[in-house]
């Protein structure tokens, strides 16, 4: 997957798929920055690279000019939780690179994903005089880059998006492949990513660094996209991660490098073969169908993690009823789950008939019948069109719904 091309004079892709940087401060005598972890995502027409590495976000300048050559104009879209020192640190490192960066908070909830947000930053860029040759900076989480990846995919007619996730979950999922959307309210709850296109962005810059200072409940989320990524396609993820848990937990920067770049394979291997979701895609939604529906019922008391991780106990619970895979054992989702500090009951009672009423507002939903993803074996799943609504019930009961 990995090619042997020059990023460009300020860096060199090396064969085993690190990226070098060779500021002019090693001529004299400085010693080189560590290499990046990289991995392509190799969609025709829009080839793009995920960098992985402590000290990333110290390299964003050069990285940009890499990205973006030409552009000096930079939006950059902050979640207002790290702005006042992680947002004003990439601001001063993009001046000093020569771009003059223009800041715009957003904050990071499900209600804030909007048309009424997004239009908020869409006339600050017009009142910035920003042209198409401008490029959106996202630095956040899923919330932030889903939201400004939609704004730049949009404003005159699409701009360049560079993602600089600040989470596990944006890490690892929300910032690769170029979905980009906003929610739309619906009665009491959301439906989510109803709105939206698919963009590639110009290049992803994960800094494990910043994995380090997240409250434990935003930093133990992303590991439920990871365990995804592990049920989807690389069964041996996730037994890496029984065996590194405490590294996990203590937020070993080395343990993460490794953790995300493993994860950020699989994501990058499925859309590179499927940028569309019109096939293989779709396994991307193992749990969701469930995770949506909890978040659109529960948007103040669950997040996007938490919720997948539910929902994958209750497919591998529907999976089972259904016979899809009599042999699986939803204990096992269930033990991981617990051991990575995921919850596996719902936080807040709901009906279940909410619950099944929002699942119909699924992506996947076709001509009023569920199609979900399910585990079919170890390391393999399966879209399964209109399943037995006792199996569904089943998933639901899993997970406390009564």
């Amino acid at each position: 997957m990995h090619d042997r091309s020059t990023v460009d004079r300020r860096g060199a892709a090396r064969d085993d798929g690190r990226v070098t940087h060779t500021a002019s401060t090693e001529s004299r005598g400085a010693p080189a920055p560590p290499a990046l972890e990289r991995v392509d995502v190799d969609i025709p027409g829009h080839r793009y690279q995920v960098l992985i590495g402590a000290g990333a976000l110290d390299r964003i300048g050069a990285l940009l000019h890499d990205a973006c050559p030409g552009t000096r104009r930079a939006f950059v879209v902050i979640d207002s939780a790290i702005a006042e020192q992680v947002g004003a640190a990439v601001v001063a490192a993009l001046q000093s690179a020569g771009f003059s960066p223009i800041a715009a908070t957003v904050e990071a909830s499900e209600r804030e994903k909007s048309i009424a947000s997004a239009e908020r930053l869409w006339r600050a860029m017009l009142e910035a005089r920003l042209d198409r040759t401008a490029v959106v900076v996202a630095l956040g989480g899923g919330v932030v880059g889903d939201l400004a990846a939609f704004v730049a995919a949009t404003y005159m007619r699409g701009v360049d998006c560079v993602q600089v996730p600040s989470t596990l979950l944006a890490m690892v999922d929300a910032s690769i492949g170029g979905k980009s959307a906003v929610n739309l309210a619906i009665g009491d709850g959301l439906a989510k990513n109803a709105i939206g296109v698919f963009r590639q962005p110009r290049r992803v810059i994960c800094d494990p660094t910043l994995l380090v200072s997240l409250p434990e409940r935003v930093f133990v989320a992303g590991l439920a996209e990871c365990l995804k990524h592990a049920m989807i396609a690389d069964p041996e993820l996730a037994e890496w991660m029984d065996s590194n848990g405490e590294r996990l937990r203590a937020r070993d920067p080395a343990a993460l490098t490794a953790l995300v770049a493993r994860s950020v394979r699989v994501k990058a291997s499925i859309v590179s073969r499927d940028e569309h979701e019109t096939g293989d895609r779709t396994l991307l939604n193992l749990g969701h169908t469930f995770a949506h529906a909890l978040e659109g019922a529960l948007s103040d008391s669950i997040s996007h993690g938490e919720a997948v991780g539910l929902g994958l106990l209750a497919a591998t619970e529907a999976s089972r009823v259904s016979a899809h895979w009599p042999e699986a054992d939803p204990g096992v989702v269930e033990s991981r789950l617990r051991a990575l500090g995921l919850p596996t009951r719902v936080p807040t009672p709901v009906a279940i008939e909410t619950l099944l009423e929002l699942m119909g507002f699924d992506k996947k939903h076709r001509a009023g019948r569920w199609r979900l993803v399910l585990p079919v074996g170890r390391g393999l799943c399966r879209v399964v069109d209109d399943p037995p609504r006792e199996a569904v019930v089943a998933g639901w009961r899993r997970i406390g719904i009564v």
